[in-house]
């Protein structure tokens, strides 16, 4: 009886020190998105921009598009700047489309998967995110962003210096502090839930039952590896060599994209990283697009091979 409850004791401890590590290895790019989305704030051409958005949602979109993938910040760095863009007023299309491709690929990962898999497979991966953020950003134009934005907890944030009294460059710079302070305390809660979750699933779910699952025919695995992408996807990183191991061993490619484009864009973390901006429906709705894109993408990809 003493054992097992430290073996469950250890196994908690364990959760908690993979949690840690995996916040401690985001704090960087969390702090570099909240110092950013402070300093795009306060430059004047901020609000020339947002005219243009307005103006020209085709090419927003595609600029968005573009600047996700070649973003080297994370989820977890690129929400900040979104939450931010989203309180100016900004129109959604072009940062929804910026925020997908920034979540589903970034230069990093798609050096790591040429090294790990090879060029066709991050070709192939960077060509799908492109489309599919698009597709994104020109759907979301055309529905309210009231249905789509969590609106009353974003506007419920305090981003200023309550007290009018101090004027001058100590008020500017308290402003500013307040303002990533509160934007630290917002996103940082939703991250750290995100963080443990994520350690949870790495620890609980063994990775001989995730591959036996892969065995099952070539619509079947592409099917059982794009839903096996939301629960047990962790690290992009971390999965591209079990999934190198796995080809090596007859997984089916259209598999291993589903796997890696679903894990990459609707992990546990990303997910709820995004559940600052988006409301919940929205977010049910993007995990169901990117599966059923992801399994035609795969099964596409699959019998060309």
């Amino acid at each position: 009886m003493q054992q097992d409850v430290s073996n469950i004791l250890g196994q908690f401890l364990l959760v908690f020190h993979i949690a840690g590590k995996t916040l401690l290895g985001l704090s960087p790019y969390i702090f570099a998105g909240i110092f950013l989305a402070e300093l795009l704030k306060n430059l004047n051409w901020i609000d020339k921009l947002k005219l243009w958005f307005y103006n020209e949602t085709f090419k927003s979109v595609l600029v968005g598009t573009c600047l996700g993938v070649v973003s080297p910040l994370c989820t977890y760095g690129t929400v900040p700047v979104i939450l931010m863009l989203v309180r100016e007023r900004y129109p959604l299309p072009p940062l929804i489309s910026f925020l997908v491709a920034s979540s589903s690929i970034n230069p990093q990962l798609f050096i790591v998967t040429w090294g790990g898999i090879g060029v066709e497979m991050a070709l192939v991966r960077l060509g799908s995110v492109i489309i599919f953020s698009l597709l994104t950003g020109f759907i979301l134009s055309k529905i309210p962003v009231n249905l789509i934005l969590a609106t009353e907890r974003i506007d419920s944030i305090q981003t200023g210096d309550k007290n009018p009294i101090h004027q001058g460059q100590k008020t500017d710079f308290r402003r500013s502090m307040l303002s990533m302070w509160n934007d630290l305390k917002y996103i940082g809660f939703f991250i750290i839930i995100g963080c443990v979750l994520g350690a949870l699933i790495e620890i609980f779910i063994p990775g001989d039952w995730i591959a036996s699952l892969f065995n099952t025919g070539p619509f079947g695995s592409i099917l059982v590896a794009a839903l096996l992408g939301v629960p047990v996807y962790v690290c992009g990183g971390g999965t591209i060599p079990i999934i190198h191991s796995l080809l090596s061993k007859g997984m089916n490619i259209g598999a291993a994209f589903a796997f890696l484009s679903v894990g990459q864009a609707v992990r546990i973390t990303p997910l709820v990283a995004l559940a600052t901006v988006m409301r919940g429906k929205p977010i049910m709705l993007y995990i169901l697009a990117i599966i059923v894109y992801s399994v035609l993408v795969g099964l596409l990809y699959s019998s060309l091979n």
